[in-house]
């Protein structure tokens, strides 16, 4: 996926323009982007399938995907009560138990992933739908900067739900980020 990002945005960075100027008051010379070389149409297709194509399909697949798994949970309960042999109810409970919880993550990435959507969305609908409108740029801002927010909340929501689902996500997370007890080499 990120070989597919960082492929989609070739186009994007070849065609931001560089150019040199001096500053008059310090006598510097920069690099600073030059707009006039910059193809808005190459851009926005650019940013388009690098970002907003892959949140749409990962959007679907976890709604399709959270609605066939209730499904078939919905299912296999109906079929576990009427069948005559009864499963250990420490059983029945872990499996709900797992269940809910990647019901419950779900969830939670498609209520923070809608705000991305609706402005993908809205943004394909409505081109002038940009930061650089003049009607539209600050409404714009403010439905990624919420949006960003929602994706923060999300991955934060789902550090913790793995940390308490299993003790393995526990002892990666821990040598991940060196906060193990380090045996001594001596």
């Amino acid at each position: 996926m990120v070989l597919y990002q960082m492929g989609t945005l070739v186009p994007h960075y070849l065609y931001i323009g560089l150019t040199h100027a001096t500053s008059p008051l310090t006598n510097k010379t920069v690099l600073v982007f030059d707009l006039l070389k910059y193809n808005e149409r190459i851009g926005v297709l650019s940013l388009l399938l690098s970002f907003s194509l892959p949140t749409l399909v990962c959007f679907i697949l976890v709604t399709l995907g959270t609605l066939i798994l209730v499904a078939r949970l919905r299912h296999s309960a109906e079929l576990r009560s009427s069948s005559a042999v009864k499963r250990p109810l420490r059983i029945a409970s872990k499996e709900r138990s797992v269940a809910t919880s990647v019901i419950g993550i779900c969830v939670i990435y498609i209520v923070c992933l809608s705000p991305n959507v609706g402005f993908i969305l809205v943004a394909t609908a409505f081109p002038r739908f940009f930061y650089s409108d003049s009607v539209y740029g600050n409404a714009t801002v403010f439905i990624l900067t919420v949006a960003s927010v929602f994706q923060s909340v999300s991955a934060s929501v789902n550090l913790f739900v793995y940390l308490r689902m299993m003790s393995k996500y526990k002892a990666v997370l821990t040598k991940l980020f060196l906060s193990a007890k380090r045996e001594k080499t001596v």
